[in-house]
């Protein structure tokens, strides 16, 4: 009898958006979902507001239906801990306060996160440190977030 391999089960990413609006932020979310699910990754997407981009993918894509009043974030959470992510990307003000939070009660193991600009969002001096990367868009986006929040330049 020759030894069998234990199955091994794909990475699992939840991509967090703050919206599914025409923004670049969303697009480049996307982007990155559709192209790491078809490299073969477990890939679902949660936004704490529909718009017009939800239609443009075939990924499982949740969006509360009232997300205002905390129903947003308890929603996230929910669904974080259904699908139990290995990974969480957030992208989006909504996302980087309420989806990292929501992360990080779940228990999801690796948090990231993705700025396309930097603004001063209300948690993160908080809840960055959580983030196993910062990943930025342009150099000089990662010089104002490793500035702003004495992170390591890299």
């Amino acid at each position: 009898m020759s030894p069998t391999r234990p199955e091994v089960r794909p990475l699992r990413l939840a991509v967090v958006l703050g919206q599914l609006d025409r923004g670049g932020s969303e697009g480049q979310a996307l982007e990155l979902a559709r192209g790491l699910a078809a490299r073969g990754l477990a890939v679902q997407l949660f936004s704490f507001r529909d718009g017009p981009r939800r239609g443009e993918t075939d990924l499982p894509c949740r969006v509360p239906v009232f997300p205002f009043a905390g129903r947003g974030f308890f929603a996230c959470l929910a669904w974080l801990r259904e699908f139990r992510p290995d990974v969480a990307y957030t992208f989006g003000a909504r996302a980087h306060s309420w989806g990292r939070l929501a992360a990080r009660l779940a228990g999801v193991p690796r948090l990231l996160v993705g700025y396309r600009q930097q603004r001063d969002y209300c948690l993160d001096r908080f809840t960055l440190r959580w983030n196993a990367a910062v990943v930025c868009n342009a150099r000089i986006v990662a010089e104002r977030v490793a500035r702003r929040y004495r992170l390591p330049p890299e």
